[in-house]
């Protein structure tokens, strides 16, 4: 009897692992945060956000450019790289997370652009800045960022975006 059990379960196991989503990763699992900077920082903590998607396109230290740095590694959350895979706008909930490196790759801090209708926002996003320790420098709707990201207007404000 014990022995049937224990085949029921293994059996009952292996069909929950193989029905569920193979997207589904740990970010999936928490909830988005609210649209400020301390927020998203213990979000982007929480999900590992170095354990994310490149954004397609892009290799480890990209060349970079002012104001982002000499090199840049960039990652999207899964949102993100489920919303590139069309040509309209990103959902809600989509990150995309610019690490910042010197020439000689020595880390001087983060770039985020987060999609959401919450305030404060430019254009459905939530931008900010951190320092290499996690300090939030800068955060809500900044119109620099804006002003530099206008001309993608069309690929929803990513620069690197390429369309499908």
């Amino acid at each position: 009897m014990k022995r049937y059990a224990l085949l029921f379960l293994t059996v009952a196991a292996a069909a929950i692992v193989t029905i569920s989503p193979a997207n589904k990763t740990l970010a999936d699992s928490i909830a988005p945060p609210q649209a400020e900077g301390k927020a998203v920082m213990d979000y982007l903590n929480r999900a590992d956000f170095r354990q994310w998607a490149l954004l397609p396109g892009t290799q480890p230290f990209r060349q970079g450019k002012q104001p982002h740095g000499a090199l840049q590694n960039v990652y999207v959350n899964d949102i993100a790289l489920r919303g590139l895979q069309t040509q309209g706008p990103l959902p809600d909930g989509s990150m995309i997370v610019k690490e910042i490196f010197s020439g000689a790759r020595e880390f001087s801090g983060l770039a985020i652009m987060y999609k959401t209708a919450a305030p404060p926002n430019i254009n459905g996003y939530f931008w900010m800045t951190a320092d290499p320790d996690g300090r939030v420098l800068r955060e809500g709707a900044l119109e620099g960022c804006m002003r530099c990201h206008t001309p993608a207007r069309a690929r929803d404000y990513i620069m690197l975006r390429q369309m499908p």
